[in-house]
């Protein structure tokens, strides 16, 4: 009977297995640099629209909440980007609340650089060097688990 049993195991174990072969295309990429076209773009915004979005979060991490509700703002607005986001983070046990308010800015007008734009450009860069702006939290409560 225990033969038997054995046998039986292995005929069911070879039968189970399968293979699964897949392909796939491979082109060669040219080495020479893709060359790409800077664009100039202007930004309508209305101070007066303030819009704000929150998010539910029940695992995650902090930054990923700010994103999540960032595009919600946006999805939800019709807007291309969040000008001066203020974020407030409600972190709780098993949930954190994250909630933006801001300004809603739509890019128009794409064009290429003319010399004028350049050398306002330049101008901007000499007088105020750029930098990649932190996100402050204006609100932070509770502990996250």
């Amino acid at each position: 009977m225990n033969r038997l049993f054995l046998l039986a195991c292995v005929v069911l174990s070879a039968s189970a297995c399968t293979s699964l072969k897949r392909t796939a295309y491979q082109q060669k990429i040219a080495a020479t640099p893709i060359i790409q076209s800077p664009l100039i773009a202007d930004l309508e915004a209305d101070p007066t629209q303030k819009v704000s979005a929150t998010y539910l979060s029940f695992k995650g991490s902090e930054e990923g909440a700010r994103n999540a509700a960032l595009y919600a703002a946006m999805e939800t607005n019709g807007c291309d980007v969040i000008i001066n986001p203020v974020f407030e983070l409600v972190i709780g046990k098993k949930h954190m609340d994250a909630t933006v308010k801001g300004v809603c800015g739509k890019y128009t007008a794409f064009r290429k650089p003319t010399l004028e734009d350049v050398t306002l450009l330049q101008e901007l860069e000499l007088a105020m060097p750029m930098f990649d702006p932190t996100i402050k939290v204006v609100k932070k409560t509770g502990l996250f688990n």
